[in-house]
């Protein structure tokens, strides 16, 4: 990738990144809140079926049988669902942009394992120093796109986060949180098991111990510290985000594999009037900075 591309990464080597010192869920809850305090009715746990549109512009969406009208739509989520599963009218795209929405790749997968650690704050930072470290270790013969190789998560480099380093209020007294994650083939072995959920389940600790050897280079003994543990798929980030192919970070970062001109530009405006996209979806690396970025413009465009 451009050079230009790893100057965030760069400053980590130095500071760390930034983050939420209360946890991700905390600024949901915040922007909710507000949501709600404006006005706003916020529905969870619902699916919307259709993005409604009429002569050309779209007026709404719908809910099984409940339709809701709005001036302005702002699709806040993954754009090929957006446009080849949502949208009412498919022939309001041209044939090419709905084969190049279908076509162009997203980010990689992630699998990631959750650890509940009986370490103190200060044990875990004695190994860690910092609350997110990358271990490159990665061996001869990795390669995301292959599928096929049962060896995967032993070739593949992991990053460890602890959100309770940030913040020990997000752990248990005495106790401490870890996160240990590693880039993952979406397909792995047949889609992680080919729809068994057995050999799923198999899978997935399989490749939870591999991510749990790795990690124990950085922090001695890990394992015998682990009083609780649970991880995601790629297939689980799908499920609970609706990314196509469990994506990260909205489009693929490949520059020969672009789906938008210009990397770092935000892109809300859609061919349909009053469709916007509000989301990562909207920049070609998206991420959180990219959904902020996103949903500024929307707010600027709607006026």
């Amino acid at each position: 990738m451009a050079a230009w591309l790893m100057g965030g990464a760069i400053v980590t080597i130095f500071e760390d990144y930034w983050t939420i010192k209360n946890g991700m869920q905390s600024w949901a809850d915040v922007l909710a809140a507000q949501f709600k305090n404006f006005g706003g009715e916020l529905i969870l746990n619902t699916y919307v079926d259709k993005i409604r549109t009429r002569d050309g512009v779209a007026v709404g969406v719908s809910c099984k049988d409940n339709h809701y009208d709005a001036d302005f739509v702002i699709a806040a989520g993954d754009y090929k669902k957006t446009f080849l599963k949502l949208l009412d009218t498919p022939s309001l795209l041209s044939a090419g942009l709905r084969e190049k929405i279908a076509k162009n790749a997203v980010s990689e997968g992630i699998f990631t394992v959750y650890l509940g650690l009986n370490l103190s704050h200060d044990q875990l930072k004695y190994h860690l120093k910092i609350p997110h470290v990358m271990y490159f270790d990665a061996q001869p013969g990795l390669d995301i796109h292959n599928s096929a190789d049962e060896k995967y998560f032993e070739k593949a480099s992991i990053i460890l986060y602890s959100p309770s380093l940030m913040n020990p209020a997000l752990a248990p007294e005495g106790k401490s949180s870890l996160m240990v994650q590693a880039v993952a083939p979406y397909r792995w072995l047949n889609n992680w098991g080919g729809g068994n959920r057995q050999m799923y389940q198999q899978l997935k600790e399989e490749a939870m111990n591999k991510l749990i050897q790795k990690a124990a280079f950085v922090i001695p003994d890990l394992s015998a510290a682990i009083e609780f543990k649970d991880a995601a798929t790629p297939l689980t980030y799908e499920r609970y985000t609706l990314n196509t192919d469990g994506a990260t970070s909205a489009w693929s970062w490949n520059p020969k594999n672009k789906f938008y001109k210009n990397f770092g530009n935000i892109y809300v405006d859609t061919p349909i009037k009053n469709l916007l996209i509000g989301s990562c979806w909207a920049n070609q690396i998206g991420g959180v900075p990219g959904a902020i970025g996103a949903a500024y413009q929307c707010v600027k465009r709607i006026g």
